[in-house]
This record gives structure tokens, C-alpha cells and sequence, in this order.
């Protein structure tokens, strides 16, 4: 059995405002002082990594409570 459109939309929102939010604050570090050496972009990549990982995470224990209370 599939998820309801509304239950999609819900947790797509809920990931998505949070994982914006992280998003500009990092880009405005990163901007601070203008300029973006390689170094930052390497860190940054790394700490996107770990973001898309814990973003995952939320979504799969999400989508387990919403499938296990429909049981």
C-alpha cells in the first residue's frame, strides 16, 4: 500500500525547510569574507555528505512510523 499525497507532502516539507535553512547558513559562512578556497569547498562537501545522511535518516524513521501506525 502506497503513502497518501498529503503524508508525502508533509514529510517533504518537513525535511525540506530544515535542510534549507542549514543550506544559507552554510553558504553565508562560507561567504563571510568573499571569497571560497578549496579547502572550504572540500569541507563543506563533506559536511553535505553527512547532512544527506542524517536527511535520510529522518525520512526512513518517518515513513516506518507512518507505515507502522497504519498496522
Amino acid at each position: 500500500m502506497g503513502m497518501e499525497a498529503s503524508t508525502l507532502a508533509l514529510i517533504l516539507t518537513a525535511v525540506a525547510i530544515p535542510t534549507a535553512l542549514w543550506l544559507y547558513e552554510r553558504y553565508k559562512r562560507v561567504m563571510a569574507d568573499g571569497k571560497i578556497t578549496l579547502d572550504e569547498i572540500i569541507e563543506e562537501g563533506k559536511d553535505l555528505l553527512d547532512k544527506a545522511e542524517e536527511v535520510k535518516e529522518a525520512v526512513e524513521e518517518i515513513i516506518e512510523s507512518e507505515e507502522e501506525s497504519k498496522e
